[in-house]
């Protein structure tokens, strides 16, 4: 994380409040100037932490995955949040080990007051065609990762990039009926970063050879959010999409 000082210290006490036994926490800082440093220091008794610039969240996210020794590493972004206190110790009391490269959970997605319970992508549909596994509910084997690192060529969807990798590789998963974090669109990713990370997804679709159709549909989707961006800047169009978005799907009160 890097200058998060609202949020960081929710997710180190959420995360420190799981009663799995055998945890790692591994705390990595872009070299943060507001307070954040200040904050996890207070609990460098329980953790362990570096904080030095880096070239963006994936590059800290990969020294994170270099200073790791557990078999499974779980990414959790400043703010983030696990859905209760027990998740960890639950999966992994239920899980027989296969040798599967991920251990893909549910998670539970909020927006504005409401919320909804989203399964793997993956479930539904093709890899090439939408974020297979939602990444702050899905453990990652260390070996995969390591094999498969993060290219920081792309700012905002390494994660998409090594997720299709790793599939095409041949590596394998399991999918558990359990939400294991929330996610809090309040404070997500803004359009604009949306937009990017869509161009992006086309290059990495293309350099990786999916399926024309996969291309094609991922274009679709930036020309719909390209013109969704420009029509937000006139309140009343802004507040008719809002609606019509928040109407789809089962959503359901805080």
């Amino acid at each position: 994380m890097y200058n998060d000082v609202a949020n960081i210290e929710r997710t180190i006490t959420d995360t420190l409040s799981q009663t799995y036994d055998n945890l790692e926490y591994i705390v990595v800082d872009g070299g943060s100037t507001d307070g954040t440093l200040e904050i996890i220091k207070k609990y460098a008794d329980r953790i362990i932490w570096k904080s030095e610039s880096d070239k963006g969240i994936y590059d800290a996210m990969m020294k994170g995955v270099r200073m790791a020794s557990g078999e499974w590493i779980l990414f959790r972004n400043s703010g983030d949040l696990f859905f209760d206190g027990a998740v960890i110790e639950r999966v992994f009391s239920e899980y027989e080990d296969r040798g599967e490269a991920f251990i893909a959970g549910n998670i539970r997605y909020l927006k504005g007051d409401s919320y909804k319970d989203l399964h793997p992508n993956i479930l539904t549909c093709d890899y090439y065609d939408a974020m297979p596994f939602h990444h702050p509910s899905t453990f990652v084997r260390r070996s995969v990762q390591l094999k498969f690192p993060f290219d920081l060529k792309y700012k905002n969807s390494a994660d998409y990039k090594f997720f299709i990798q790793s599939l095409n590789a041949g590596m394998t998963y399991r999918c558990i009926n359990t939400i294991v974090a929330v996610f809090d669109a309040n404070y997500g990713a803004s359009t604009s970063n949306y937009i990017l990370s869509l161009k992006e997804n086309i290059d990495i679709l293309l350099s990786l050879g999916a399926p024309d159709k996969s291309v094609k549909s991922r274009r679709n989707v930036l020309r719909k959010e390209s013109l969704k961006k420009k029509i937000s800047r006139i309140p009343f169009l802004s507040y008719l999409i809002d609606k019509y978005t928040m109407g789809r799907g089962k959503w359901q009160k805080v």
